[in-house]
């Protein structure tokens, strides 16, 4: 999958395509956190702010901005992240006001904080709340990911009828977006809040769903979560 993505970030640089170079530059980031790859990771994260504040979009610098939260998180070391979170959000607000796209984003890294201080009830209330921003200013993949993280919440918080309604109109959005790897996540997540109810069916269909997705991209550790998602 790393590959698939190093070379298509060639290909985006090689046409001069900043849109491309982003948005794949974006999901080697996110790639890199998922396997603990921090340097990586971070050295990509600050790759996609720089072209992202070039481009004038601030919904991925933002995104950007919570991704290098999120390798802070890794380490434990939520105050770190707690005061990135905290100083981005006061900059972008002095900055773009009107940024409710990107203030979205910042809700939810300010929502990821929260859960790892073990929070996660101020997390799902945070998180429901760039769901709306995002809805009213965001991207479709600026919603996509609101949704992705109110169906988390939800989902560590024992609803799983509301984890299932967030992570199927998050499934949705993906789907348009093209977006095989969020999808499998989504699936997982839908899989899971099935197994706890105990609907077996539905969940296995979900899990195969998800599996089917991962071996599409090469995601060999999805491949894995997905069936651990009925296990």
């Amino acid at each position: 999958q790393e590959a698939r993505f190093l070379h298509e970030l060639a290909s985006w640089r090689g046409q001069g395509d900043k849109q491309g170079e982003l948005s794949t530059l974006m999901s080697l980031a996110e790639l890199h956190l998922d396997e603990h790859k921090k340097e990586d990771a971070l050295r990509e994260a600050e790759e996609v702010q720089k072209l992202a504040c070039d481009m004038r979009d601030r919904e991925r610098e933002a995104e950007a901005i919570r991704l290098k939260i999120n390798v802070y998180l890794l380490d434990e070391n939520s105050n770190q992240a707690e005061q990135m979170a905290k100083e981005e959000t006061e900059r972008l607000l002095k900055e773009a006001p009107g940024a409710g796209a990107a203030r979205a984003v910042l809700f939810l890294a300010e929502a990821d904080v929260l859960t790892r201080k073990g929070c996660p009830r101020e997390a799902h209330k945070l998180s429901e709340e760039a769901l709306e921003l995002a809805k009213k200013h965001g991207s479709k993949r600026g919603q996509a990911v609101a949704a992705e993280a109110v169906a988390a919440n939800n989902l560590a918080l024992g609803h799983s009828t509301r984890a299932l309604k967030a992570a199927r109109e998050a499934l949705s959005l993906y789907q348009e977006l093209g977006d095989k790897r969020k999808r499998a996540a989504m699936l997982r997540i839908i899989a899971t809040a099935h197994t706890r109810a105990g609907q077996g069916k539905e969940a296995m269909d979900s899990a195969y769903e998800a599996h089917d997705l991962c071996l599409e991209v090469g995601d060999r550790k999805g491949e894995v979560a997905s069936l651990n998602a009925v296990a």
